[in-house]
């Protein structure tokens, strides 16, 4: 054979050799990296291959050129971060549909039947949900609120100002018609701004069954069992038993739990330099008024291993006025830097109350938490009696209350230095009495009441950051 073509064909397989390789590559593209979140805090990067028997599997590099396979319990798991940042709802009192189970999504509501609601999620499709499974409906604006009404009935809040209960169903071209036994009435859909729908007597049967709940970049929070990774997406099957699959670029983030939430509404407040007597315990007893199922763990000691523990069964660590706090306390405040950045990466919540001594201000400030300046109180004319707008941002933590709050007694405002970028939540030309900002998945939030003075406004703040501004 001559040398000419014992080169070409040398090439030849050279050229084969190098391009095989290539082209199943294209056939499959290089899976995106997750972060995955483990029950103890620990989190690993890697790339999700398949859910199985309650299992995750999934790769991730160990060094620059080997990978490992990992098989993990799903209930060891805590989150599964995509990485896709979440977006701005210009709408957030737009119409929304909340679920017993703790679904919250956001669409269009498209008809009521006699057993569903047929709801149009966005980044879903449409979606069919027994009327059984179903707490709210809203339409319009903020959240009316509870009613005085017997759950047994539906109960509608009209535009106009009206609130009927009773029966509820639809007529052709979108007329709700409520009725009872002394009344039958009908609303046209475009007039109604909720619904509330019965509590079921029948008692909700215990499901062991594994609990997923979708976090999408556009706020809807959708929970279901028997999750899956399908090649459009992430997939599961919610309340009413038809599977649905979420785009993975839609998603923010994907938490696992058993369906008994308990874990998720847990309050951790740390009370070691509180007047334990006073707006420590005025504080407490406003959560258990408006949040009664909540867990709340009592902590007066100092960080230690107790409150480790307690912060990770957490979902809020709340931190009411620490009155006996004169001075920096810098050792406390590296101590609890890691674990608020452990915690703050899981999508809890810290929240300071009573923001109002240089103790305080010193802890915040080595805890690179915040870096705040007090305005003083004595010479501040908004500190009690003053009507405080809330700025744009601050309509996370204004629902139900109004665009404005009036302050009461012992309201200090805070001025935001530059070191650590925060954003104020309410605003006066004095300065800010509430300030917060975003870290990792969770909030800080630092408010100028201590609460020794409350009124309805105030306990509607408190409540409203400790249930979350997403």
């Amino acid at each position: 054979m001559k040398p000419l073509h014992i080169a070409y064909r040398s090439f030849c397989a050279l050229l084969a050799f190098l391009l095989v390789p290539m082209l199943y590559a294209a056939e499959e593209p290089e899976q995106k990296e997750y972060t995955f979140f483990l029950a103890n805090s620990d989190h690993v990067n890697g790339r999700l291959l398949k859910i199985q028997d309650g299992k995750a599997f999934f790769t991730f590099h160990s060094t620059a050129f080997t990978k490992s396979l990992i098989k993990l319990d799903l209930r060891k798991l805590e989150h599964l971060d995509f990485g896709n940042e979440r977006l701005f709802r210009k709408d957030s009192y737009g119409e929304r549909l909340l679920l017993r189970d703790g679904s919250l999504l956001y669409g269009s509501f498209i008809k009521l039947t006699d057993r569903s609601l047929h709801f149009e999620v966005e980044e879903m499709g449409l979606l069919e949900v027994p009327r059984s499974e179903i707490t709210k409906l809203i339409r319009k604006g903020d959240d009316p609120g509870k009613s005085d009404v017997a759950p047994a009935a539906h109960v509608v809040a009209t535009a106009e100002g009206d609130l009927l209960w009773g029966d509820l169903s639809q007529q052709e071209g979108g007329t709700l018609t409520i009725s009872r036994k002394d009344l039958k009435a009908t609303a046209r859909i475009t007039s109604v701004v909720s619904v509330i729908f019965p509590v079921s007597a029948r008692p909700r049967e215990k499901d062991e069954r594994l609990m997923c709940r979708i976090n999408t970049r556009r706020g809807s929070l959708i929970a279901g069992t028997d999750p899956k990774v399908e090649q459009r997406g992430f997939s599961l099957v919610p309340s009413g038993g038809r599977r649905v699959t979420v785009p993975i670029d839609n998603i923010v983030d994907v938490s696992f739990g058993t369906n008994n939430t308990r874990y998720r509404r847990g309050i951790l407040a740390w009370g070691a330099h509180c007047d334990r007597n006073d707006e420590y315990r005025k504080t407490i007893n406003i959560i258990k008024k408006y949040l009664p199922a909540w867990r709340i763990t009592e902590d007066f000691s100092k960080i230690d291993a107790n409150f480790k523990k307690e912060l990770m069964r957490s979902r809020v660590l709340l931190i009411p006025e620490q009155e006996k706090w004169t001075a920096p306390t810098s050792s406390q405040a590296t101590l609890f830097k890691p674990l608020a950045e452990a915690f703050l990466s899981r999508g809890g919540t810290i929240i300071f109350l009573g923001v109002n001594n240089f103790g305080i201000l010193g802890f915040l400030k080595t805890a690179e938490l915040f870096d705040l300046d007090l305005v003083e109180y004595n010479r501040n004319p908004d500190s009690q009696g003053a009507t405080v707008p809330f700025t744009e941002a601050g309509r996370k933590i204004a629902k139900g209350i109004g665009t404005s709050f009036v302050t009461v007694n012992s309201t200090y405002f805070m001025a935001i230095k530059k070191r650590i970028k925060a954003t104020a939540f309410a605003r006066s030309a004095s300065g800010a009495p509430i300030v917060a900002r975003r870290a990792g998945r969770g909030w800080i939030i630092a408010m100028g009441m201590d609460y020794h003075e409350h009124s309805k406004q105030t306990e509607r703040l408190l409540i409203n950051a400790i249930t979350g501004l997403d």
